[in-house]
């Protein structure tokens, strides 16, 4: 058994989707056999968001309100938030002291580095890239500092393989599909009338150039699909934050939620997912453009929980099995097509989302190999 530092982004942004990410690799890795502890260290100002008043602040209690129940349900009682202050919340200074000095391995998901000044020699250190293309490129480009850690995982599932275009910065990447805790998602039977939907930021990063070429977010794919409720039957529903143009989709057919709404506690979240159809959603142009083969914590949220997912391709085909329960496509005329070949079956896709994301992204399985990874 190791010990394991797990610093993420969590208290910050307390808001469901988030926190779900963060909360599959902790309890991954706990149930991986490994004693687990998550760091977070706010060092900038207004650093945290409060979903009640939708401003960014300097004061946490917001999420500590939120999110310390939630670590007390799921027995993680190892934590440890420092704000900007140096104020420390959580694990006594002694236990954390003793318990970050001892720690095996410090996995970055989120906190950009902020504990690497920290480690003491001997421990190894490793990063999760949750924006492969995006993150090498800023680095080639001299945009942002390359992070100095001892081991470089990344969700892209092709990068550094010759099925994607996109660049490594000169790094060696581990790859490590976003997982899922089964156990953590309950199936159950599809509403009446529910719609298949996601939830999405529209421009969640400015645009990047690498090659001559601009590479963009969400807001470049979905324009492929908008004439899309215009091709199928289905209802589509999509819960969107950020600048979206929502006139244009209302009157495209597209039935457009709040994502803050919709995500503003951890079970909310998990009701969105359980209330609806299905999943279908389109993903960052940087991600399809380069073929990383990126799969989203969200998608295997939805398999988990019984819901097919049918997703716009990343090159995640060529490392998950597609076509029962996971669907990819590339047009808005394959994207109709895939709804239509899963509403035509549509019990037999919800039992395969469940198998797949028990057999291919049970959080405890895949975490159980990256750790070994970076140990060995």
């Amino acid at each position: 058994m190791a010990r394991i530092a797990f610093a993420t982004y969590f208290f910050r942004y307390p808001l469901g989707g988030m926190v779900s990410w963060a909360l599959q690799y902790l309890l991954g890795i706990r149930a991986s056999g490994h004693d687990i502890c998550l760091l977070e260290r706010a060092d900038y100002p207004d650093a945290f968001y409060c979903p009640d008043r939708r401003v960014m602040t300097d004061d946490p209690s917001s999420g500590l309100r939120k999110l310390v129940p939630v670590l007390e349900a799921l027995d993680l009682g190892k934590w440890r938030l420092v704000d900007r202050f140096g104020r420390g919340y959580g694990m006594s200074d002694l236990q954390f002291r003793e318990f970050f000095r001892s720690a095996d391995l410090l996995i970055d998901g989120g906190n950009h580095g902020a504990w690497l000044p920290f480690v003491n020699d001997g421990q190894k250190t490793m990063l999760i890239d949750g924006e492969p293309g995006y993150t090498q490129i800023r680095w080639e480009a001299g945009h942002a500092k390359p992070l100095d850690f001892d081991l470089y995982f990344t969700n892209g599932m092709l990068l550094g393989t010759p099925s994607s275009t996109a660049p490594t910065a000169g790094k060696h990447w581990h790859r490590v599909c976003n997982p899922a805790m089964p156990g953590f998602f309950s199936p159950a039977p599809s509403p009446r009338g529910s719609a298949w939907t996601t939830v999405m930021n529209w421009q969640s990063h400015k645009v990047v150039e690498y090659g001559g070429r601009a590479y963009g977010q969400k807001d470049v794919e979905f324009q492929k699909v908008l004439d899309l409720p215009a091709r199928t039957r289905f209802k589509l529903s999509a819960a969107i934050s950020g600048n979206a143009p929502l006139d244009e989709l209302d009157k495209s057919g597209w039935n457009v939620e709040d994502a803050q709404q919709v995500t503003r506690t951890l079970e909310g979240y998990k009701n969105h997912i359980r209330g609806s159809r299905g999943e279908f959603s389109v993903c960052k142009n940087v991600f399809v453009a380069l073929r990383t083969g990126w799969f989203s914590d969200r998608s295997a949220a939805f398999l988990a929980s019984g819901r097919p997912v049918i997703l716009q391709d990343t090159g995640f085909s060529e490392v998950l099995p597609t076509g029962e329960g996971l669907l990819s496509f590339g047009s808005a005329e394959e994207a109709a097509s895939a709804l239509e070949a899963v509403e035509s079956d549509y019990e037999r896709h919800s039992v395969k989302a469940r198998e797949l994301a028990e057999a291919y992204l049970a959080a405890d399985k895949v975490l159980a190999v990256m750790i070994e990874t970076a140990l060995r």
